[in-house]
Parts: structure tokens; C-alpha cells; sequence
């Protein structure tokens, strides 16, 4: 019989039991997307669970937990424990010598394992003459980079392509930004307009901001910002953020989380 009081997960993962098999095209892409693991200790099975453990604890942070325990994790997916401390030790996250972690930077460690830091795929703000020009791809430069999302406050731009690419109200950020795992933002927008997109990428979880405006940015210490000016080198401008976003990454994923409950 289940242990009462258990989180149930929905979405993706609902009505599966942990061990069960994916399908070969899924565990593919899960293999892919995971590769950064390393692959002589994460077995497959121990990569599905991650996935499961990083709804888990999304789901505790939405409901106001900071911190969580091992013993905690097992408890609400009915496993044990020491398996539970396995696949985290394979995952390269040594958890089970302390008794509490920040749920934030276990979010953080998961997703970095997990591929979710997405690298290639960010929004833009900002659909005038200059962001209209990088949607189009013609001052990207030799780039891996790809605009799957464009925003601005013109109610006449809201709702028009720009190519392949909607234009939609910068409202919408937060949210969008969260379901595709976008951790870059783009702000093309005019003079005196970019500090409040800025704080709106902040708001929405993003790590890292490329500015193309002719606007000053303060943000917090744990994001990364990128000034470029048009006819400066796109390629480097792009290719530093990217190497800052993965040092970052590293660092955040590599910490001993914090004790305490």
C-alpha cells in the first residue's frame, strides 16, 4: 500500500511507475539530452528517476519549501533511500554526508544534468528595425543561436510575424521562459526601455542577458550580461555568454548544498 500524504506528479510523468520503460525514441532523446552526465556511472534508469526528482522538488518549491532532505525525496516517491543516494552519487551530486540541501540549487544541479540549460534557444524583446533584423538572422553571425520567441509593447506588433517567429506581449515571458527552459534573453529594444525588460528576464528565471540596446543594465550578481553593439563581432559576443552561462553552470551544479532544515 502507498504511504499517505504523497505528492502525486501530473503532466509527464503521470500514471508512470518509476522503473518502468521508456520507449526506444524516448530514451534516445533522454541519452542525448543527458550527455554531459557522466556516462559510465548514470545508467539510464537513474536518468529517468532524475527527471522525476526534478518535478518533485519543482513542485516543493512552488508550495514555499527552501530546503529538502534525502530521506524526504524517497518518502514522497516511495523509494528507498539508499537508492535515492545512489543515483544522485552517480549524477555527481555527493548528498548523502550532509542533512539538508537548497532546493534551488538541486533544481539547478538536475537541470544542468539533465540538458536543461539551453544554450542555442533564447527570446528577444524588442521588434523594431533592430530586432526584426537579428529575428531574420542577418546579424547573428556565425552563430549556433536560435530566436524562437519575440515580445514587444507595440499593441500593432503584437500578434504579427516576423518570419517564423510571433510577436507577443512581454507578459507572457515569465511563463513561456519556464516551460522551454530558455535561459537567455535577448533586449533589442529602444532608449530608456531596457532595465525594465531586463528585470522582467530576472523575474522570469533567466541566467543571462545579451543587450543590444544602447541602455545601461544592472542586474543581480548570479546573472550573466552580454554588451553588443551592432557591427561589433557577434560570433565572440555570443560564443563568451555561452562560456560564461556553462562556467556557471559548473559551479552552481558542483556546490555542496546548504545544511539545515
Amino acid at each position: 500500500m502507498d504511504k499517505p500524504n504523497r505528492i502525486i506528479l501530473r503532466g509527464e510523468y503521470a500514471g508512470k511507475h518509476l522503473t518502468s520503460s521508456a520507449t526506444c525514441e524516448s530514451a534516445q532523446k533522454l541519452h542525448r539530452d543527458c550527455c554531459e552526465l557522466p556516462a559510465a556511472t548514470a545508467s539510464l534508469e537513474t536518468l529517468k528517476r532524475a527527471g522525476i526528482y526534478l518535478s518533485l522538488l519543482r513542485l516543493l518549491k512552488i508550495r514555499g519549501k527552501m530546503q529538502v532532505q534525502i530521506p524526504h525525496i524517497a518518502d514522497q516517491l516511495n523509494l528507498e533511500i539508499q537508492n535515492v543516494e545512489a543515483d544522485f552519487s552517480a549524477m555527481g551530486l555527493g548528498m548523502h554526508d550532509q542533512p539538508a540541501f537548497d532546493i534551488e540549487s538541486v533544481i539547478d544541479a538536475l537541470e544542468e544534468r539533465l540538458g536543461f540549460q539551453n544554450y542555442t534557444e533564447a527570446f528577444l524583446v524588442g521588434a523594431g528595425k533592430l530586432g526584426t533584423s537579428l529575428m531574420m538572422n542577418k546579424n547573428l553571425g556565425d552563430t549556433d543561436l536560435k530566436i524562437v520567441a519575440a515580445f514587444d509593447n507595440d499593441p500593432r506588433k503584437i500578434g504579427a510575424n516576423v518570419g517564423l517567429i510571433k510577436v507577443m506581449s512581454p507578459d507572457k515571458i515569465s511563463s513561456l521562459a519556464w516551460r522551454m527552459h530558455i535561459s537567455m534573453g535577448i533586449i533589442a529594444t529602444p532608449a530608456g526601455q531596457a532595465q525594465l525588460i531586463a528585470d522582467m528576464f530576472v523575474a522570469a528565471k533567466t541566467r543571462a542577458i545579451w543587450n543590444f540596446s544602447a541602455d545601461e543594465i544592472v542586474l543581480p550578481t548570479d546573472m550573466i550580461l552580454q554588451n553588443t553593439r551592432i557591427g561589433q563581432d557577434l560570433n565572440k559576443g555570443y560564443q563568451s555568454l555561452v562560456a560564461q552561462l556553462r562556467k556557471r553552470s559548473k559551479e552552481t551544479a558542483g556546490r555542496n548544498l546548504n545544511p539545515g532544515w
